[in-house]
């Protein structure tokens, strides 16, 4: 389920799917070579055998172990290699019915729209402080913001413009607040998108003849206050 999960929201697998099965051991502690193993064990047989090895692997090789063991003198290593052979054997069977819905048309995998996202932007010095405050107006549905002071000489904002935190004409509050790299951890592709929506235009000028749709948070004598994005 695993593979196919991770296979499904487009992460790279050059190796096929990734099956896992549980060995058991009754031992003989007279003759060992005459020792049972036992392939794709219960809990019960897991309670009253003497080993509970765990296989995981591709059909090409075997990718992790773990294993428990009851014996006083520990597992001899002849009857390890065969547990390990066997293991690997029983792993065929569950491996072809997963590669059965394994998808081969996409050579390139591609991510899911519904795969978590992770994306970098560097916002400037204006959009760096309405995120850094302690109760941000910018809210992105479907994601968590981080993020990390950079410098503003180096950068251009989401919005294409310079991020030059020495501009004259920005308000001194903000002519000290450095661009910074923004992290958006989104929930999925729609929220990714529209968080990446939401910081450009919280960065780009506002343009005199354009319609925008905003909010009006008061009126005043002379008109209206309409806020066109967080902060704005």
């Amino acid at each position: 389920a695993g593979s196919l999960a991770l296979h499904d929201a487009g992460v790279p697998m050059p190796h096929g799917p990734v099956a896992g099965v549980a060995m058991g051991l009754l031992h003989n502690h007279i003759d060992p070579a005459k020792s049972i193993l036992l392939t794709d064990i219960l809990g019960v047989e897991d309670h009253y055998g003497d080993m509970d090895l765990k296989v995981a692997g591709t059909a090409r090789a075997v990718t992790a172990l773990q294993l428990d063991v009851k014996l006083r003198d520990g597992l001899p290593l002849p009857l390890l290699r065969r547990a390990i052979r066997e293991a690997h054997a029983g792993l065929a069977p569950i491996l072809g019915t997963l590669r059965g819905a394994w998808r081969t048309d996409d050579r390139t995998p591609r991510p899911s729209k519904h795969a978590p996202r992770v994306a970098h932007f560097w916002v400037s010095p204006i959009v760096h402080a309405v995120l850094s405050a302690p109760t941000p107006d910018a809210g992105f549905p479907g994601c968590d913001i981080h993020i990390t002071p950079g410098d503003a000489s180096a950068l251009s904002d989401i919005a294409g413009g310079p991020a030059d935190a020495n501009d004259e004409n920005a308000p001194p509050a903000l002519a000290s607040i450095s661009a910074a790299r923004v992290t958006v951890l989104a929930r999925d592709l729609e929220s990714l998108q529209g968080a990446a929506a939401g910081l450009a235009a919280m960065g780009s000028a506002v343009e005199v003849g354009r319609r925008y749709h905003g909010r009006v948070v008061s009126l005043v004598e002379h008109g209206a206050v309409v806020e066109l994005g967080p902060g704005r």
